[in-house]
């Protein structure tokens, strides 16, 4: 798995930082998105109270590091990511204050 020439042969074994330096364009728009999504996930993560949070939403973001090392992994992070956003979402601080504000 370590080995370059895999990389090189196979896409899905080349990580996303591989990809945009060859320049390929869906690889834009594949980081792009999965940054967004990362970084989304991650500000719904600190928006919960320590005691509220639950272990099975850190799983999303072991998914979100293995998909930087390889791009086949960027579908699997999406839908954890999904289903984790969902479940997170009715007890993250700054969503409650945005519903009650209306």
């Amino acid at each position: 798995m370590d080995s370059s020439a895999i990389t090189q042969l196979i896409q899905e074994h080349a990580s996303v930082v591989t990809l945009l330096h060859y320049g390929e364009t869906s690889s834009y728009i594949t980081i792009f998105l999965l940054l967004c999504v990362g970084l989304f996930y991650s500000a719904l993560l600190v928006g919960i109270d320590r005691k509220d949070r639950r272990i099975t939403w850190y799983i999303p973001l072991v998914w979100f590091l293995l998909s930087m090392s390889r791009i086949r992994h960027v579908p699997i992070f999406a839908m954890m990511a999904v289903v984790g956003i969902a479940e997170m979402f009715p007890y993250c601080r700054w969503v409650r204050s945005l519903g009650k504000k209306g």
